[in-house]
């Protein structure tokens, strides 16, 4: 398989060898001549809509530059053409959700890592506290469950109905629901200071403490 290098002022995955090709299996160099057949366009006629340099055309033709993804996309665009991930079959591979569960600092969970609901949110080192149940009851009157993730391959059976994403966060509430009944809330007072999160957890959202 031929290699190309990025184009210029353009990055590529830097690999143990140096810069890694960034078409993979994909035949840019004919992808950009369809491109070109299908808007009856000559390279500088492509290059003036992209505003790229009739040279950089002619590298990403002759495999001496790659463009990047982006640009791939855009020159693809032109001939109302999509660019889209699909596994070896050829099925369409979808992005993961935008609207998934964040952290509390509007984070999103590492994207290798399972995200699941173990139960109802308590603060570190409270289950053998008085107040413990009443904290339990309090954070499903909220609907706040304890935010789990690893990026263990064990933990993959934990994900809300196996999906192959990152729950939202009304799944994430349905999985703690189903998971645990609370208990009735005692009339316990629940000290300030067990409400606070000194490790900054991702196990909750900032407007619900």
């Amino acid at each position: 398989m031929e290699t190309a290098q990025p184009h210029e002022g353009e990055q590529g995955q830097q690999g143990p060898r140096g810069p890694r090709p960034l078409h993979g299996r994909i035949n840019v160099s004919g992808i950009v001549r369809r491109v070109r057949r299908r808007a009856n366009w000559s390279q500088r006629q492509l290059a003036r809509e992209l505003g790229v340099s009739q040279s950089a055309v002619a590298k990403w033709e002759t495999q001496r530059t790659t463009p990047s993804p982006l640009m791939l996309a855009g020159v693809m665009a032109l001939a109302e053409l999509r660019l889209e991930p699909v596994d070896e079959t050829g099925e369409r591979v979808a992005p993961m959700r935008h609207f998934a569960a964040r952290d509390a600092a509007r984070r999103r969970y590492p994207a290798h890592a399972t995200v699941w609901a173990e139960g109802w949110w308590t603060p570190a080192d409270a289950g053998m506290t008085p107040w413990s149940s009443a904290i339990i009851a309090r954070s499903a009157e909220l609907g706040l469950p304890q935010v789990r993730h690893s990026s263990s391959r064990l933990v993959r059976s934990k994900t809300p109905g196996g999906l192959d994403d990152h729950p939202t966060w009304d799944e994430l509430v349905a999985d703690a629901s189903n998971a645990r009944r609370p208990p009735p809330r005692p009339r316990v007072s629940i000290p300030e200071w067990a409400l606070k999160d000194s490790r900054k957890s991702r196990n909750r959202r900032p407007q619900d403490f």
